[in-house]
């Protein structure tokens, strides 16, 4: 990777200062990070505030975060609170990560072959051992534990957790700067990673942007009900949004409407899928009639064929209408929102029993 010119370092500099001064005064919680061992380089991570603009979440970052050896360590500080702190959070936490680097670097994690393992043990910090809560999955492991005014969560890869030291940060101006500087590093990795399409024009790019907008839809909904982070593939983010992005163009061209009004029925089209997904549980266990059903909305949305779904499609243009029409969106009046709602519910079960119906004469 090529040294960042002084000029962008410079605005990276002057940026963290910024964003120093912005956390001035500190959050009201003490922030932890890595003192033991030395991994460099370390960054900020993005802070978050709550209702009342208190500062609520801080997290610091440290090592390759392009690597699944790693070394790399993430260190979480939020408010402290009596609230237990529950197992699936620290999976959470470790699958969340898993997903960044699918995400950011294109560097798949593959799923341990074992279950999660639970354990209590201690993290040393700059006064004591502290009690910790502790997940390990594979080669990952998380812990949580409360040092004083602070929750604190730990997540570790390719370091062992009992090497590891946690310390109050001294100042936070470094990690901001770090944060500001690994933007930067993101942004040119990115720009070397392209997603490979298979050729495709006309209807064979439309169809390849639903069959795998469906597959994300229905993975997020299953992972969703059964309370679990959904886990996503190497580019994948890239890849949707790529194949997104072709089938806009296609429909542009081919249909010589404006690319806005392209976004639109495409968008369009995406959100008739997820909210089959959320109602129709047939549309998420059966995959011969999800192909069926996304192929015809396909055909009725971008390319506006009549299909044999006609009834339901119909339906769904009513119901969105509605949907996003002026007058319910701007209703304020609660009698005008509880007659919105209700006039909403009743064409929601309308497209519902219409594909329903559909579902029934497919089977």
């Amino acid at each position: 990777m090529t040294e960042p010119d002084p000029a962008w370092l410079a605005r990276m500099r002057e940026l963290a200062r910024q964003d120093a001064d912005e956390l001035t005064p500190r959050p009201a919680f003490t922030v932890y990070g890595l003192a033991e061992p030395a991994i460099h380089p370390q960054a900020a991570g993005d802070p978050a505030q709550d209702q009342n603009g208190e500062w609520s979440f801080f997290s610091v970052s440290f090592g390759d975060w392009t690597s699944a050896e790693g070394p790399w360590v993430i260190v979480e500080s939020t408010p402290p609170g009596d609230r237990e702190y529950e197992r699936e959070e620290l999976l959470r936490v470790i699958d969340l990560d898993r997903n960044r680097l699918a995400r950011d670097a294109w560097v798949d994690d593959e799923e341990p072959g074992g279950p999660p393992e639970y354990l209590t043990g201690t993290v040393r910090t700059a006064s004591r051992d502290e009690h910790a809560l502790i997940c390990t999955h594979g080669t990952l492991a998380a812990a949580h534990l409360r040092p004083g005014d602070a929750n604190v969560t730990v997540l570790v890869r390719g370091v062992d957790l009992a090497v590891v030291r946690l310390a109050p940060v001294a100042g936070l101006e470094p990690y901001l700067r770090g944060r500001d500087q690994l933007a930067g590093e993101m942004e040119e990795y990115e720009r070397g990673l392209t997603p490979v399409l298979e050729p495709a024009e006309g209807l064979a790019a439309y169809r390849a942007f639903a069959k795998a907008e469906a597959d994300v839809l229905v993975r997020l909904w299953a992972a969703s009900e059964a309370g679990v982070v959904p886990r996503f593939r190497a580019g994948e983010d890239a890849t949707t949004a790529a194949l997104w992005r072709r089938a806009v163009h296609e429909l542009a061209d081919r249909s010589q409407v404006g690319l806005g009004k392209a976004e639109d029925t495409v968008n369009l089209f995406v959100n008739h899928l997820t909210a089959l997904v959320q109602h129709a549980r047939w549309f998420s266990e059966d995959g011969r009639l999800r192909d069926r059903a996304v192929d015809e909305t396909l055909r009725h949305a971008l390319l506006g064929e009549k299909v044999s779904s006609d009834d339901a499609q119909r339906a769904w243009d009513g119901y969105w209408s509605f949907q996003t029409s002026l007058v319910v969106q701007s209703a304020t009046h609660e009698a005008l929102k509880a007659g919105a709602r209700v006039g909403a519910d009743l064409l929601r079960q309308k497209w519902l029993d219409a594909w329903t119906r559909w579902s029934w004469s497919g089977r």
